[in-house]
C-alpha cells in the first residue's frame, strides 16, 4: 500500500514505483511528466561552479544529441552523440564567438531568408537578398571616397612564382541540359602572376578568358606593364592599333589608318631581260630599292601582303624596251593571285628603231596573302632582240591609309 506524505501541504505518494509528487513521476533517476520553470525570474542551474562539464542529453530512437559546457575550452557546444564533444555542430566560446563546424542551411530551395553581415563602419554590410536572389556589398555610409561595396581576392601562398593564380572569378552554367561545353566554365578572369614576387616585385597580369566551343581561353590580357595582349603574348608593335576584323572575326593589331603608308615597296630588274613575242613573260624583278616589310620575293618576283594588311594599294610599274619598229606595240600588266587584273598599259611604236619608256599606276584591293607581278610582252615585227632595261622595268607599291 503506497504511503503518502505532505511537504509544504503538498500531497506525496511514495510506492515501490517511485515518489509521485503532484502528478511527477521520479524513480531511478528519471523524472516522468511534464516540468515547467515557474515565476517571475525562473532558474535551471546545471553544475556548482566546479571545473567540470555539464552535458544536457537527448536521447534519440536512431540518433542521440547533446548540448554541454566544455569546461576545459570554456564552450557551449551542441552536437551530434551522447559524449560531450563527439561532433560538435556549433560552439559558442566566453567571448561569444561562434564556429559552426558543418553545412549552414538557410532556409529551403525556393524560400529563402535574407543573411546579412554587418561590418565595423556604420552602414557597411554583405547581404543575401533573398527577394532579389542576389548577393550585395554595401559600402559605409560615411562621406568619403572610401565609402564603397568592397570585394577582395586573396591567396595563402607564402611563396607566389610566376604563372601563380592570385585571384579568380569564373562563369558556368553547370546545369546545363546540353552537357560537355555547355557545363564547362564559359568565362573567367584571373589575376595571374608574372614573377617571383619579393620587396621588390608583385608583377601581375589580368587575363580575360571566354569560351565559344570549348573550356573558356585567353582572348585578351592587360599586363603589368600596361601591354594590351590579344588571345596570348601579342601585344603588336609600336604605332599599331586595335583594330576590328568585322562580325564573326578576331581583333587584331594593325598600323594606324592614315600613318606611314605601309607595306611598302620598290623592286627591279638586276639586269636586262629579252621578252618573247605576243606572250606575256614574267619580269625577274630579282633587285628590291626597298621593302618595308620584307614581304617582297625576290626568288619568285612577287609581292605577297603580310597578315593583317588588307587594303587599298596604289602599284606602280613600268619598263624601258630598246629596237622596236615602225607598228609593234609594247604591253605592260600587274597580275594578282596569277590572273591579270586588266588594268596594265599598251603602247604602240609609230618609228622604227626606237625604244620607249612606259610608266603607269592603278588602286587595287589586297588582301592579305594576295601576292602581285609584273608581266610584259611586244608584238609585231622588230629589227632586234626587244629586252626590258633593269633600272625601269619595275614595280613599286604601298598602302593606302585611310580608303
Amino acid at each position: 500500500m503506497a504511503s503518502e506524505i505532505k511537504v509544504d501541504t503538498i500531497s506525496e505518494k511514495t510506492s515501490a514505483g517511485g515518489v509521485t509528487i503532484d502528478g511527477l513521476l521520479i524513480k531511478d533517476g528519471n523524472i516522468s511528466g511534464d516540468v515547467a520553470l515557474a515565476g517571475t525570474t525562473p532558474t535551471f542551474t546545471i553544475g556548482d561552479a566546479g571545473a567540470e562539464d555539464a552535458t544536457l542529453l537527448f536521447d534519440g530512437n536512431a540518433q542521440d544529441f547533446h548540448i554541454g559546457l566544455d569546461d576545459s575550452a570554456d564552450d557551449l557546444v551542441i552536437g551530434v552523440g551522447s559524449a560531450l564533444g563527439t561532433t560538435t555542430a556549433l560552439a559558442i566560446d566566453e567571448n561569444a564567438g561562434s564556429t559552426f563546424s558543418g553545412t549552414v542551411t538557410v532556409g529551403v530551395d525556393d524560400t529563402g531568408k535574407d543573411v546579412k553581415f554587418f561590418g565595423a563602419s556604420a552602414g557597411a554590410y554583405m547581404e543575401w537578398d533573398e527577394s532579389a536572389d542576389q548577393l550585395r556589398i554595401m559600402g559605409a555610409s560615411a562621406d568619403a571616397t572610401t565609402s564603397t561595396g568592397k570585394l577582395l581576392l586573396a591567396t595563402s601562398l607564402t611563396d607566389i612564382n610566376a604563372n601563380d593564380e592570385i585571384g579568380k572569378i569564373e562563369f558556368q552554367a553547370p546545369h546545363e541540359a546540353g552537357g560537355t561545353d555547355a557545363i564547362a566554365v564559359a568565362a573567367s578572369i584571373k589575376a595571374v602572376a608574372q614573377s617571383t614576387f619579393s620587396s621588390s616585385s608583385n608583377a601581375t597580369d589580368l587575363i580575360f578568358y571566354t569560351g565559344h566551343s570549348e573550356a573558356a581561353a585567353e582572348k585578351i590580357r592587360i599586363t603589368s606593364q600596361n601591354e594590351i595582349g590579344i588571345a596570348g603574348a601579342n601585344y603588336g608593335s609600336d604605332g599599331q592599333v586595335l583594330t576590328s576584323g568585322g562580325a564573326g572575326a578576331a581583333v587584331a593589331w594593325e598600323d594606324a589608318g592614315g600613318g606611314d603608308n605601309t607595306p611598302s615597296w620598290g623592286a627591279r630588274l638586276s639586269s636586262t631581260q629579252s621578252i618573247s613575242a605576243s606572250t606575256l613573260t614574267k619580269c625577274a624583278l630579282a633587285t628590291e630599292d626597298w621593302d618595308t616589310d620584307s614581304a617582297f620575293d625576290t626568288t619568285n618576283y612577287k609581292m605577297v601582303i603580310p597578315s593583317g594588311e588588307g587594303g587599298k594599294y596604289l602599284l606602280v610599274f613600268g619598263t624601258n624596251i630598246g629596237h622596236m619598229n615602225d607598228g609593234n606595240d609594247v604591253q605592260v600588266v600587274p597580275y594578282v593571285n596569277g590572273s591579270s587584273i586588266h588594268r596594265g598599259i599598251r603602247y604602240w611604236v609609230s618609228n622604227a628603231g626606237v625604244g620607249i619608256y612606259i610608266m603607269a599606276s592603278v588602286i587595287y584591293p589586297l588582301a592579305a596573302a594576295d601576292y602581285v607581278e609584273l608581266y610584259c610582252s611586244w608584238s609585231g615585227s622588230t629589227g632586234g632582240s626587244p629586252t626590258m632595261g633593269n633600272e625601269r622595268t619595275l614595280l613599286q607599291g604601298f598602302k593606302l591609309s585611310g580608303v
